[in-house]
């Protein structure tokens, strides 16, 4: 298991090895077509065909009307055209534009003609998705399929950057160029047939696939006119036929549209295929809503989704440090059962030993977001603040879990708010950071990075350091979101930053601990591991302490970086350590709660549950708290690791349990917020 997502990463394919060919201008009369098509359907048929000049490419794919062109009247040439024109514009966009630089999903359009109509296209080598299916009637390799959903994903989004929707997303318009060395095939999205420009069309269109096809597209009076929420839908149903082998719906085209319309949500994912995790079933399920308001907001959301269930990353994000280190001087005094960080203190111990807890807990009281909640939950004077799936961040009267107030930002929100000076500092799928009033949640600023923020903001010293996937960690002026200063690492920034005597500790997903210098960014030292660093350092007396992908809790010198010890667990490490009392306890994937000395790395004990650990662990009052993905919080003891009491949700836990007060706050995969209280 240890080398499961590195292998995965093996097998994700390099997109220069599947450019399209370049355009260049075509004779038809030139060309060699095969005599017998290899593809074709609606109102085209396509020809393998071959260039009788060494330029390249030296064998492409021609469409042409199903019917003799000389037999075709204007309004048949004028939609053939048209579809042409709108396969160039998103193939141009996919070829010329930066931020598209990363994507090699549309099949490239070489050449056009509009005399005789014809698309000369890039030739797909691989064949369609609709052939892979049929040998394997039990669906795909379940990594490569969701591989697949995100590259046809991010092929859609492309489209819909330019105002365009497909419409017609289905098995056999997903194209693959081979690969070689063992690494996937690429998918590439082609027949823009149906596709229509947003702006100038809406309404239902002939020639849609039923099996495939969305309730506003058979219902647009009752569901609204079909539009890009219209291929979220279609690439939900895509993406269920490659993990279980069947469409959502089967059946003649009457009781199919019947069950799409009026017959509610298909079978679960999981129990179609026993391999599948019923972690698959909610984005593929939230993808396939009958209402367009209940799906994803946007194809990007989908695609995110599909990404953290492929490469494990529900958790989000990790947490680290400790208080007893010094730390930067905080701008106001804390409550000691104030919670207002994830993990609690500069250093990211996870530990208060202020912090009265809990014997045995019944729910005081619990609050329903519209999502997961896979957000720490902060608190600060009497609010707990906390992000959720549903892309918002909320403000909870801690003492009965009413709603103060919402902030609604365009994607998830799974990183911890931080509260500092009033403000409540948070990031969000939607690449931003924001800086909130923290009395009525009115937006202050906000500093957009190029990716996904996951990490949870470090305010330190009027300073907000937060990383991001665009690979960087930031430095931001507290006051008005500025840019302070940058620091590149070579991949993906999920860790928050923990800050000690002036420094910033940060993993990467290029492998790295880093140390930084907090005025100015300059790289201290780093330490290399051996697979992705997800989570957040722990800074404890002198020492740094983090986990990893590749199975490792290791020990480092704050000072120089060099490694003092590590441990082994059986699978990922991907929440943070907390530090107490000499003690380090952490999770791992192994489905175990880990409590080592912190001197030398020897296993003290360890806790045993029925799912992964992705929960980062608090400490109080001589108890670890700590979720799990069997949809528990446990309370264990400090000294020994039994059990004390545990607390059943109906969903994962990847949320990091906050204590304040003698309450127990936390999130679930279930969409609620819960807080627990002693049941005496």
């Amino acid at each position: 298991m240890l080398l499961t997502l590195r292998l995965m990463a093996e097998q994700v394919p390099d997109l220069e090895a599947v450019e399209s060919p370049p355009r260049r201008r075509l004779d038809y009369h030139q060309l060699s077509l095969d005599e017998d098509p290899i593809g074709g359907g609606g109102q085209g048929i396509v020809y393998r065909a071959g260039i009788p000049d060494a330029t390249p490419p030296d064998k492409i794919a021609v469409k042409e009307p199903a019917v003799d062109s000389r037999t075709l009247d204007s309004d048949e040439i004028e939609m053939f055209l048209e579809e042409a024109s709108t396969w160039e514009t998103v193939d141009r966009r996919e070829r010329e534009k930066r931020r598209w630089r990363d994507s090699e999903y549309i099949v490239g359009v070489v050449d056009t003609g509009d005399d005789l109509p014809w698309i000369a296209m890039e030739y797909m080598d691989g064949g369609g998705l609709d052939d892979r299916l049929e040998a394997s009637p039990d669906g795909l390799p379940i990594d490569e399929a969701l591989w697949i959903g995100e590259c046809v994903c991010r092929g859609v989004e492309l489209a819909h950057n330019c105002g365009i929707a497909h419409l017609d997303l289905k098995p056999a318009n997903v194209l693959f160029r081979q690969t070689a060395g063992g690494v996937w095939d690429v998918p590439k999205i082609a027949d823009w047939g149906l596709a229509r420009v947003l702006a100038e069309r809406t309404g239902t269109m002939d020639g849609l696939s039923v099996t495939y096809a969305a309730p506003e597209q058979f219902e647009p009076d009752e569901f609204g006119d079909p539009d890009m929420l219209t291929d979220v839908y279609q690439v939900g149903a895509l993406v269920y036929t490659m993990l279980t082998g069947r469409p959502p719906y089967t059946g003649s085209q009457a009781s199919i549209i019947h069950d799409v319309v009026y017959g509610g949500q298909p079978a679960l994912a999981s129990s179609e295929r026993p391999a599948l995790s019923p972690e698959v079933d909610e984005p593929v399920m939230t993808a396939l809503a009958t209402e367009k308001s209940d799906r994803y907001r946007n194809i990007a959301a989908f695609e995110q989704a599909l990404r953290a269930i492929r490469t494990e990353t529900l958790d989000g994000q990790s947490h680290t440090g400790d208080e007893s280190a010094p730390e930067p001087t905080p701008k106001t005094t804390e409550r000691t059962d104030s919670w207002p960080r994830f993990q609690g203190g500069f250093a990211r111990t996870g530990h208060r030993s202020t912090s009265a807890a809990p014997d045995s807990v019944t729910t005081q009281w619990r609050f329903q977001t519209d999502s997961q909640v896979r957000s720490s939950p902060t608190v600060d004077d009497d609010t707990v603040y906390v992000g959720s799936d549903d892309c918002h961040v909320y403000a909870l009267d801690a003492s009965n879990g009413t709603e103060r107030w919402r902030f609604q930002t365009d994607n998830w929100v799974r990183p911890s708010p931080t509260v500092d000076d009033d403000t409540v500092y948070v990031g969000s799928d939607d690449c931003h950071v924001y800086a909130l009033d923290a009395s009525n949640g009115t937006e202050r600023w906000r500093f957009q990075t190029d990716r996904r923020v996951y990490s949870p903001p470090m305010v330190a010293d009027s300073t907000i350091y937060v990383g991001s996937s665009d690979s960087n960690v930031y430095a931001l002026d507290a006051s008005d979101g500025t840019e302070r200063w940058r620091f590149q690492t070579d991949d993906w920034v999920y860790s928050s930053p923990a800050v000690a005597s002036g420094t910033v500790y940060v993993g990467s997903f290029d492998g790295h601990v880093y140390a930084l210098d907090a005025s100015d960014g300059t790289e201290r030292w780093r330490f290399q591991t051996d697979n992705f660093v997800r989570p957040s350092p722990t800074v404890v007396n002198g020492t740094i302490y983090v986990g990893n992908d590749d199975g490792h809790v290791y020990a480092l010198d704050a000072s120089s970086g060099t490694e003092r010890w590590r441990f082994q667990t059986d699978n990922f490490v991907r929440p943070s350590p907390a530090v107490a009392d000499g003690t380090v306890y952490v999770g791992s994937d192994d489905y175990h709660v880990y409590a080592l000395d912190a001197s030398d790395g020897t296993e003290r004990w360890r806790f045993q549950t029925d799912g992964h650990v992705r929960s980062s662990p608090t400490i109080a009052d001589s108890t670890v708290y700590v979720g799990s993905d069997d949809y528990h919080v446990y309370a264990l003891d400090t000294s020994n690791g039994t059990e004390r009491w545990h607390f059943q949700t109906d969903g994962s836990i990847h949320s990091s349990p906050t204590i304040a007060d003698g309450t127990v706050y936390v999130g679930s995969n279930d969409g609620y917020v819960y807080a627990l209280t002693d049941d005496g």
